[in-house]
């Protein structure tokens, strides 16, 4: 799908949804997005170099150097739910196992092979790669993209254990990163340019996590889906003015309801906590929860890890700073540990959330994930005694699991919980 086809579908989609009398700050969300892919689009008209990068990835420093950052892997999962949304297969599966990647992998690499084989998406200048984050296929589907593109990669080693030693490490990898930045675009780094561009993300993402926080409040007054928003403008703004103004409508709307004890239900009878990733394809099945079963999610991987939040003055090297913050950005403890700790933490935001029931998607694709499973519902029903139920499913790819398989699983076990209460 064309950058130029695709806006067109966002649009329609982003119309249907309007339709249902959003807050402003979902309204903010579309026009952000929208913004972040007409400059993916306007790029080379600009002289603007394009990176394709991964989900994660120090967005701040592509910024300051005026460089466009194009998030490819989330692009993929978009794609897939345009096609969804549209009723459509979406070919750009077979045209990613055609070119033999393996139809095993993460489903949004496999869709970022396809888009990348038959050159639909405007061609990047260079490619920046984090391994292994958020997984192995991450780092496999870019040394096949370099290969389609023949763009010049960079792959940044993250450390797997967050410490002096590892803020360290990586802080080097983000030096060495703007040294293969300067030499692939001729661009040089502003470093006072990068530490307003960081206070700016910074100031967004500390709001962030207050919002995400609050859903833990009874009764919860932001909707998943609403709340998933927040990491979609992660990646399209983080270190922009847009963003920061998105965060600080969104809490200001959150607040509100928390101040008159108003929450995103009508009526609130189920609190429940996501672990894995949502099926991004459908997430109209978070609506269908909530309106089903009176059901909502107050805890997920955005909410139960413990916070990051830092403070500007603590900005002195930005690239340190940089470096210290996204060792604990989303998907990085969660798939590399020690599980103990992980679930620990999830444990005692069930607690502090007073949560009803336990979802864990098992995403086909994503092995590390799935390895998790036995061990968190056995955790968790020896802990606090709330049973879990695995929704097995893919993110993208719809062939996998059907949205009527996870409806039909998800309606036994409400049925259990409500028999439970009653």
């Amino acid at each position: 799908m064309r950058l130029e086809e695709f806006l067109e579908v966002f649009d329609a989609r982003a119309n249907y949804i309007r339709q249902f009398n959003i807050p402003e700050s979902v309204e903010i969300y579309f026009t952000c997005m929208r913004r972040y892919y007409e400059n993916i689009l306007a790029a080379k008209e600009q002289g603007k170099p394009l990176a394709w990068v991964s989900i994660i990835s120090p967005m701040e420093i592509f910024h300051a150097m005026d460089i466009v950052p194009f998030a490819i892997d989330p692009y993929a999962i978009t794609v897939a739910a345009f096609a969804y949304f549209k009723k459509e297969d979406c070919k750009y599966f077979e045209l990613g196992d055609a070119w033999g990647y393996p139809p095993d992998a993460c489903s949004p690499h496999r869709l970022c092979v396809g888009l990348a084989a038959e050159g639909v998406l405007p061609a990047p200048d260079l490619l920046y790669a984090p391994s292994p984050m958020p997984c192995d296929s991450a780092v496999a589907v870019f040394d096949v993209l370099a290969d389609i593109t023949k763009a010049p990669v960079f792959f940044a080693n993250y450390e797997y254990r967050r410490n002096p030693n590892g803020m360290y490490y990586l802080a080097n990898e983000f030096r060495e990163l703007v040294k293969f930045l300067e030499q692939v675009t001729g661009k040089k780094l502003d470093t006072d340019r990068l530490r307003e561009i960081v206070k700016t993300s910074t100031e967004a993402t500390n709001i962030m996590l207050e919002i995400q926080q609050l859903r833990k409040k009874l009764p919860c007054p932001l909707r998943a889906r609403d709340a998933f928003n927040s990491f979609g403008m992660r990646i399209a703004g983080l270190g922009m003015q847009d963003s920061l103004h998105y965060y600080q409508v969104q809490l200001k709307e959150v607040m509100g309801r928390v101040e008159r004890g108003e929450g995103a239900l009508p009526e609130e009878r189920f609190r429940l906590v996501a672990s894995g990733a949502y099926p991004f394809f459908a997430m109209d099945i978070i609506d269908w929860i909530q309106n089903e079963f009176k059901a909502i999610f107050v805890a997920d991987f955005l909410n139960c890890r413990p916070a990051y939040k830092m403070e500007d003055t603590e900005i002195d090297d930005p690239i340190e700073y940089l470096a210290r913050r996204n060792l604990r950005a989303f998907g990085i403890e969660i798939n590399y540990g020690p599980c103990e700790v992980v679930i620990d933490d999830i444990i005692r935001n069930i607690e502090e959330a007073r949560v009803d029931g336990s979802f864990f998607f098992t995403h086909f694709g994503c092995k590390q994930g799935c390895g998790l499973q036995k061990i968190y519902r056995d955790k968790i029903m020896e802990r606090v005694g709330i049973p879990t139920v695995f929704i097995d499913m893919d993110i993208s790819d719809p062939k996998i699991v059907s949205v009527d398989q996870m409806k039909n699983k998800i309606s036994n076990y409400m049925d259990m919980l409500a028999k439970g209460r009653g």
